[in-house]
């Protein structure tokens, strides 16, 4: 495989993994309260990162380098990110949640033009279109189905982690030239550790006794969740996302997040029973389209980011 095509590769691996941590989540939070469970996810993957270190699997140096920029990239992901997705995913279902999730990349093209000045050409604008389209037809079709109170404020939720992951997005690409990809998730697993332990404490110490708090441990559903989202998920995905920023323009990148959506739909159908209907089949195509176009036409040069 080329270096040219290793971050396209990396990016399907994490948009897949991704795909089918909605699922995931739902199915966990039948079984634990929502920032208890993100707080022993990002716990665990804290600690199997530390592993790695120690073990000299892995190396991060950050003699001489500032930790500021991570703390603040965290406030975006996992902190907001992930409070607006569990919420939204707790009150839509979770191929609802893919779906809004492939906004991302309309967010992170005008923030890019902004902040990174990464410009699209006219034909990956063209493919941007028709791949949020998509989105916005699945998005309509559902809430015509189905609208109700639930429905809105989990849309504003995932709304929430969709401007969170654009800025993600666009600022993981400008820390990129200074940090390593591993060196990057590391921190932001610890803040998200520890943020969510201490609202994870707070919430389960309203209705729990405090020394109950590990035993969600003992439940089969919540050791699979934790297992597939603190390794694949949280390790693994946020590692290949870092990687794929730091080799391509954030615009570009952020289309796989529209491939998250597809993924989700299925893994919704076909292991929670969700509804299937015409415009997700039609959807999912465009989604698919706008994502494969904007590669197809990108320009030879990556452009680079002004420091």
């Amino acid at each position: 495989m080329s270096k040219e095509n290793a971050p396209y590769l990396a990016g399907i691996t994490y948009a897949t993994i991704f795909g089918f941590s909605f699922m995931v989540t739902k199915n966990a939070l039948d079984h634990i309260q929502t920032f208890h469970f993100l707080g022993l996810r990002f716990a665990l993957a804290a600690l199997l990162m530390t592993l790695l270190i120690l073990l000299k699997v892995v190396k991060v140096d950050y003699k001489g380098k500032s930790l500021k920029p991570i703390l603040l990239l965290s406030l975006l992901q996992p902190i907001s990110y992930f409070i607006g997705e569990i919420y939204g995913v707790k009150h839509i279902t979770s191929s609802q949640a893919g779906m809004m999730i492939a906004l991302i990349p309309i967010v992170v093209t005008v923030f890019s033009m902004i902040f990174l000045k990464e410009f699209i050409n006219i034909k990956q604008g063209i493919c941007v279109f028709i791949s949020v389209a998509g989105v916005f037809l699945m998005a309509l079709m559902q809430s015509e189905a189905n609208a109700t109170e639930t429905n809105m404020i989990g849309y504003l939720f995932i709304l929430i982690a969709v401007f969170a992951g654009g800025g993600f997005s666009v600022t993981s690409r400008k820390l990129s030239l200074n940090y390593k990809p591993f060196e990057l998730t590391y921190i932001m697993m610890i803040v998200g550790a520890i943020a969510f332990n201490i609202l994870g404490l707070i919430q389960f110490s309203v209705s729990n006794s405090i020394f109950d708090y590990l035993t969600p441990l003992t439940d089969v559903n919540v050791i699979q969740a934790l297992l597939y989202l603190s390794l694949l998920s949280s390790i693994v995905a946020f590692g290949l996302m870092n990687y794929t920023l730091s080799k391509i323009p954030a615009a570009r990148a952020s289309l796989f997040a529209n491939l998250v959506t597809v993924i989700s739909i299925v893994a919704g159908v076909v292991f929670r029973n969700e509804p299937f209907f015409w415009y997700h089949f039609l959807a999912g195509i465009m989604i698919l389209s706008g994502v494969i176009g904007v590669n197809r036409f990108a320009k030879k040069a990556i452009v680079e980011v002004e420091s």
